[in-house]
């Protein structure tokens, strides 16, 4: 394959994109058919009048709140995991949809009855990357590199490889993620330099220290927390509404599946309204019906500073990967030179601030951190 039609992947635990080289010879975030830059990582296994039928990406997620124990989502955080590993059994626990034992052991899922490989879901999520950029060339794309956590091991790095390769697409490499983000950020250019890459997406933290040296690029050091993400914001968040909630008004939204996706979808929307702005409103028509048999009609204003105090536990953190992550390479947190930021969840003011007390400076933003792995194409 030519090299104008390499195209890069990131499959993430949230989201996923597909990047190429455009013809003046730079990065390009290719977008899918809705003309998002961004593709969701889920799969949705049908409603009930068409339990056959398989949608991903934008059409999976919509059918989240309706079909939310057959919509599966975050399975990046099971991929090449065995189902005994106390970390995947304490993630199964605040899953809407069930995780199994496959015969081998390792971490499975189910939906409409079957018993599915992550490997699997994730070939379909890679899937539709392909028929986008095979849309965006007019021509069919066989061969992609791919990025995946630095702290991946073997079987996880393989169970990727085997989800590349259902989905029709041969790998050209496994690049570490924050290998890419630096490559990203350029900071192979210039002076020599150690660079902390602090990923925080929907999934996991992942720190790794990176040393560049004569434009050389090699991850040192890498740390994570695989429970450690924007999944277990909106989780915080959702445990406070749903204790408020039932307070208040003698309502359990933990029986009713279909308003805990509802609720969900707005406290997300709101977490990134408050990136932004120091309040976000929330307004549920018909959250639920209440003991008195009227319907609940909920508003509430959120503000940052008391969602700041909802995720204080998840802030904490943070800490540990940051400073295990120096340790690990044997040099002191002030030996790093400069901080970059990847992922979403990086873009929350509060983290920015934590990462900036560890490190004892401030860290280097990009205008979308979402997607600043996918300009490790130009190197390559």
């Amino acid at each position: 394959m030519s090299r104008k039609r390499s195209i890069g992947i990131d499959l993430g635990t949230t989201n996923s994109c597909v990047a190429t080289i455009n013809d003046e010879g730079l990065p390009q975030i290719i977008n899918n058919k809705l003309g998002h830059s961004v593709t969701p990582s889920m799969v949705s296994f049908g409603q009930s009048q068409d339990k056959h039928k398989i949608v991903t990406g934008v059409l999976a997620q919509r059918q989240a709140v309706t079909n939310p124990a057959h919509t599966l989502y975050g399975v990046k955080r099971l991929i090449g995991r065995t189902y005994n590993d106390p970390k995947v059994q304490e993630l199964a626990r605040s899953l809407p949809y069930a995780v199994i034992s496959a015969p081998n052991g390792d971490a499975w899922v189910q939906a409409r009855g079957m018993a599915i490989s992550p490997q699997e879901i994730s070939s379909l999520v890679l899937r539709e990357l392909r028929e986008t950029a095979t849309d965006y060339f007019e021509e069919e794309v066989e061969e992609a590199i791919i990025t995946v956590p630095a702290h991946f091991d073997n079987a996880q790095r393989k169970a990727t490889s085997d989800a590349a390769a259902i989905a029709g697409l041969k790998v050209r490499r496994l690049l570490n993620e924050p290998t890419a983000a630096a490559l990203g950020y350029g900071a192979h250019r210039g002076a020599d330099k150690r660079v902390a890459v602090c990923d925080l997406g929907g999934g996991t933290f992942d720190v790794s220290i990176v040393n560049i040296e004569d434009g050389v690029i090699e991850v040192i050091s890498s740390q994570g927390d695989l429970l450690l993400g924007g999944e277990d914001v909106d989780r915080a968040m959702m445990e406070q509404i749903i204790l408020e909630v039932r307070r208040e008004h003698g309502l359990d939204l933990n029986e009713d599946p279909e308003s805990l996706q509802r609720l969900k979808a707005d406290l997300v929307q709101a977490k990134h309204v408050l990136s932004e702005a120091r309040s976000a409103e929330l307004d549920l028509r018909y959250l639920g019906k209440l003991p008195s048999g009227k319907v609940l009609d909920y508003k509430r204003s959120i503000e940052r500073a008391e969602l700041n105090h909802w995720i204080e536990p998840f802030l904490e953190r943070i800490d540990a990967p940051c400073l295990e992550a120096a340790v690990r390479c044997g040099i002191a947190i002030s030996d790093v030179d400069s901080i970059v930021l990847v992922g979403g969840m990086t873009r929350m003011p509060a983290i920015q601030n934590k990462i900036a007390s560890i490190f004892g400076r401030r860290p280097l933003k990009v205008v979308n951190p979402d997607a600043v792995s996918y300009t490790h194409l130009r190197a390559h």
